[in-house]
């Protein structure tokens, strides 16, 4: 069995790719914050409401010292950017005025105005002013969400990763219960057809995004978290690699103040309640163990944060399979398993001068992720991933009115699968057993990233200009069914003197190691225009290109392969790229009120997202491994003699000697998906500390992907009478842009926000989200030539509500929770076998079936599955298996605060997790031929209790 030790052969590499960037970086700069932070800006006038040009104001971080001192320009204009978040003192003064004092705390992404109006000297004194971030946004038209420090630190979240925190927002919702693909995925945004698409997550200023599964490789410790921010279907043109959503992350830094926490979290059986498809509780204990430290090296110019985290969860997999299930009694139990994860976290601040400072961030991550499972079930895996995130970040205040930020950025990550076992594989419509398909593989990568940003400030004009390069280096060493994999489309035991028991499909292929290279550019500006003093314009314009999305010099040696002959029926050497990424974005507020305590606002922006390196390697290893898929049913009928299938004959001989070669490519014009998003609204600050926002979103999507066997007859079933087009070859699949998707919403957010730990957010979204194509890039359209997959999406969550809140209570208590009401997602269903002769089982449904069940016309779906179901001798299926079970939950922490000398607590927790035991069952069967079909084989989880203390210095 291969082991994790194969990737010794990336150790030394990996200090040579750290070191040397980094090294050349920190000699050659001099530089500072940037990581897309917080601004704050404004106009100073006097009292009759002339602008004061020439007024000097400074800006100051009252944890770091750190001060930035501006001038105003000819209307009285200042703006600094990119500035940590937190507590600013901004101070105005001018001779023969009176000094101008407000104080305000800023959140990341946000650009705070902070006005003056300065009377003569002699007759006005300095006054201080205390303020907050503006409760309603007046800069920017897009729908955005701020989840800060103290929610993090006060609300109950059983995983600790903020991206479960960001459930709490508009449009944003869990995924475990939902019909799709959820890899390394918690949480998904809008309605896009594939959620890895949807969203990218940046941690101080870049991307962390798996280049396999698409979602975050990077969980910082909550406590490293300073706050983050939702850009919700309308972003500005500096985010790019995304349809609908950017998730903007940043760390915690130091300051002058030394301190730092301990913590300590908890789990165990006895405190759970039976899930709801166990026979017993299943075992489990957790311990969470963690801290931070922070202080400065030198006062007002070197701080340093750090934070380490360990996690061991013991815990079992609940297989539970219903009697209907020919494999229920050999497969249903708890199996236990382990996770673990280890997170470090450290950045360092330095000022050089007040034009200069350097940010540097180090983060690693290392997770061990079993699924669990009978040992010889092919979905039985173990997923490792190793990543390590460096950031160094330059801050350069050229002038009054410009500033520059460079930033390098390196990610190495190392992700790599193990099977439970290497058997035989044979999949079946009602359970899999064998080799899973795909593992081991393994998948180590570096990305070098360099970005510069130039921000100009003028007195009607904000502008952006930057751009990005990204040089991505991707390794796979893929194993795809090397040991065999046979598809059935009965459960029935296998009869060689039956022909409806044979298998349907033989695969094989050679296993191999492939390196895929690319570079991602890109460029962009955006202007915010103030048109007037109660009218903002956001205009952007972003280009994206990169330079080897379609692999062309690898299609072009194939092409000349003589091994390959007829590839050309497929693909062309002259492939071209794709370069038509252009990417306009508008936005317009209007103040009508003049004093931004209502906003109207309303935007449209062009997105495109990223290619991931994955479905070029894949490719890669179908085409030049031997790969056959074979559905001779004479050859099937030896089964399980795979030595008889191929004729006697290696895998690698049987395709030398005429065998028919199977393969997997990307499409001559593969271009990356899009969106087109158009939002509209209002916010409105109902008092001091409540503002209500409400938002109506129309989202298209189109290229989005899909595979189809580009290899089949015009019309018929494939037979010898009916050759493929090319027979010295059996299914082409090609990856291709064909689907697309609709996602129609009005999102609410009500948030009240009191200084300390008194909050209520309650978000409530209304939406519909309809796909016509596949949730997943290798997913087959089903009936290839006559494809109909018009339904609701997988993730379609019509309504999603979510209350969070915190208070303080007597005797040092507090009091927080989350609940949660959200609708599921309607349930996927194939037919379970070929119903257009293309050999291929996958997604065929019988006429008029969506490929999504249980939402729109239940009666009539009800009407037509029970209809194939007969005509198969199978018997009818009720409705209620077609009811979709809704996620309700309620979690809450009670705190208790014990003050200690020297401004030193200890705070003690009690969390409770889906108190009110709510059942939410999912999964089951899809296939419409299985004697389990869509009958629940998994349950969220029950009641949970975690016990915890943190220490506080």
């Amino acid at each position: 069995m291969p082991s994790v030790s194969r990737f010794a052969y990336v150790r030394t590499p990996v200090v040579r790719t750290f070191v040397a960037p980094l090294a050349v970086l920190i000699v050659c700069s001099a530089s500072a914050w940037a990581q897309g932070g917080a601004s704050v800006g404004g106009v100073v006038k006097d009292q009759s409401g002339a602008a004061l040009p020439g007024t000097t104001v400074t800006v100051l971080n009252t944890g770091t010292g750190a001060a930035q001192t501006l001038v105003a320009g000819p209307s009285g204009n200042y703006l600094a950017v990119n500035l940590q978040p937190g507590q600013y003192q901004v101070t105005a003064e001018l001779s023969g005025f009176g000094a101008g004092k407000k104080t305000v705390t800023l959140n990341v992404g946000v650009e705070s105005t902070v006005d003056f109006s300065l009377g003569v000297a002699a007759l006005s004194e300095s006054v201080t002013v205390t303020g907050e971030s503006p409760l309603v946004e007046v800069t920017t038209a897009t729908p955005l969400s701020v989840v800060n420090g103290e929610q993090l630190a006060s609300l109950p979240v059983l995983d600790r990763n903020f991206l479960v925190v960001a459930q709490i927002l508009p449009s944003a919702a869990p995924m475990s219960n939902l019909a799709v693909s959820t890899r390394f995925a918690v949480t998904k945004f809008g309605g896009v057809a594939d959620q890895r698409n949807g969203y990218t997550t940046i941690i101080d200023g870049t991307t962390v995004d798996d280049a396999t599964w698409g979602s975050p490789v990077i969980n910082m410790t909550q406590d490293a978290v300073q706050e983050f921010k939702v850009f919700r279907n309308q972003f500005d043109a500096q985010f790019g690699s995304a349809l609908n959503a950017v998730v903007n992350v940043v760390s915690k830094s130091g300051t002058n103040q030394f301190g730092g926490t301990g913590y300590y979290f908890g789990r165990d059986k006895n405190l759970n309640a039976k899930n709801a498809l166990a026979t017993s509780v299943p075992p489990f204990q957790q311990y969470r163990l963690g801290g931070t430290f922070s202080g400065p090296i030198a006062m007002n110019k070197t701080h340093l944060f750090a934070a380490v985290e360990y996690l061991n969860i013991d815990k079992a997999n609940i297989v539970a399979l219903p009697a209907t299930n020919p494999f229920a009694a050999q497969q249903n139990g708890n199996y236990p398993f382990t996770v673990t994860e280890k997170i470090f976290d450290t950045k360092l601040d330095h000022r050089f001068n007040g034009k200069n400072s350097l940010m540097v961030r180090y983060a690693y991550d290392n997770q061990l992720t079993p699924s669990g499972g009978p040992v010889n079930a092919s979905g039985t895996i173990t997923d490792y991933s190793r990543s390590h995130s460096v950031v160094a970040e330059d801050n350069w205040i050229v002038s009054q009115n410009k500033v520059n930020t460079f930033r390098y950025a390196l990610l190495y990550h190392n992700l790599y699968t193990l099977p439970a076992n290497f058997d035989l594989a044979i999949g079946r419509p009602s359970y899999s057993v064998g080799q899973n398909g795909v593992a081991p593989q393994y998948f180590p990568r570096t990305n070098n990233s360099f970005f510069d940003t130039f921000y100009i400030n003028t007195a009607k004009h904000d502008i952006k200009i930057g751009g990005e390069l990204t040089l991505a280096s991707s390794n796979f060493e893929a194993h795809f069914t090397e040991h065999g994999s046979f598809s059935f489309t009965t459960d029935l035991p296998f009869n060689v003197s039956d022909s409806r028991t044979w298998p349907q499909s033989f695969t094989m292929q050679t296993p191999g190691f492939y390196n895929y290279k690319s570079k991602q550019i890109a460029g962009f500006i955006q202007d915010d225009w103030r048109l007037h003093d109660r009218v903002r314009l956001n205009l952007g314009l972003r280009y994206d290109i990169d330079t080897n999305l379609r692999n062309n010099d690898f299609y072009t040696l194939l092409l000349a392969n003589p091994l390959y002959k007829g590839l050309d029926y497929f693909v062309s050497s002259d492939r071209g790229n794709d370069t038509n990424n252009v990417q306009p974005r508008i936005g317009l507020t209007w103040d009508p009120r003049g004093n931004g305590k209502l906003v109207v606002r309303g935007g449209f922006g062009h997105y495109v997202t990223r290619n991931r390196p994955w479905f070029d390697e894949t490719a890669m290893d179908k085409a030049l491994g031997s790969a056959v898929r074979i559905t001779d049913p004479v050859a099937l009928s030896r089964f399980p003699d795979i030595n008889g299938v191929l004729n006697g004959k290696s895998l690698a001989d049987y395709v030398a000697q005429g065998g028919v070669r199977s393969l997997y490519l990307i499409d001559n014009s593969y271009q990356l998906p899009f969106a087109l998003n158009t939002t509209g609204g209002f916010g409105l600050q109902l008092n001091n500390v409540t503002s209500l926002d409400v938002d109506v979103v129309h989202g298209y999507a189109g290229d989005q992907l899909g595979t189809t066997d580009k290899n089949l007859p015009a019309s018929g079933p494939v037979t010898a009478a009916n050759l493929r087009p090319r027979p010295q070859f059996s299914q082409v699949g090609v990856m291709v842009n064909n689907g697309r998707s609709w996602y129609d919403a009005v999102e609410i957010q009500l948030r009240t926000r009191v200084r300390g730990t008194d909050s209520l957010q309650i978000s409530y979204t209304y939406s519909k989200s309809i796909l016509d194509g596949v949730t997943f890039y290798s997913t087959y359209s089903g009936t290839d030539r006559t494809p109909d997959n018009y339904s609701y999406n997988a993730t379609d969550t019509p309504h999603n509500l979510s209350i969070a809140a915190s208070t303080s209570l007597p005797l040092k208590f507090q009091l927080s929770g989350v609940f949660r009401a959200i609708s599921g997602g309607p349930r996927p269903v194939s037919a379970g076998v070929d119903l257009d002769g293309d050999l291929n089982t996958s997604n065929d449904r019988p006429a008029g079936l969506p490929q999504t069940v249980g939402r729109g016309d239940v009666p009539s779906q009800l009407a037509i599955i029970n209809a194939f179901r007969t005509s198969r001798g199978l018997g009818a299926v009720d409705m209620s298996l077609l009811n979709i079970d809704p996620v309700i939950d309620l979690d809450l922490r009670l705190t208790k605060v014990i003050s200690l000398p020297h401004n030193r607590r200890f705070e003690i927790f009690l969390e409770g997790y889906n108190l009110t035991n709510h059942t939410t069952l999912y999964g089951g069967a899809s296939a419409m031929t299985s004697s389990s079909f869509l009958i629940r084989t998994s349950a969220l989880d029950a009641r949970q209790t975690q016990w915890g203390g943190r220490f506080v210095f």
